[in-house]
């Protein structure tokens, strides 16, 4: 899996059932401008998020993060 997508890249999206998705998928989404954006999945339904301190905490426990590049 490449950590980053090239800005010029183009990309192939299908639509997929909520269940079928796991961390560390693409995902396109909408803005709320109708622009797309490509982003990796980090949280599932269920799961709480937040940002501290530059940290993301999974869960309740600090996630690991791997640099890009």
């Amino acid at each position: 899996m490449e950590p980053t997508l090239p800005a010029s890249s183009e990309v192939r999206a299908r639509i997929v059932e909520e269940r079928d998705l796991s961390r560390g998928d693409v995902v396109i989404v909408r803005g709320a401008r109708g622009e797309d954006y490509a982003v990796r999945l980090i949280a599932l339904p269920g799961d709480t998020f937040a940002m501290q301190g530059g940290a993301v905490i999974l869960n309740g426990e600090r996630a690991e993060q791997t640099p890009a590049g």
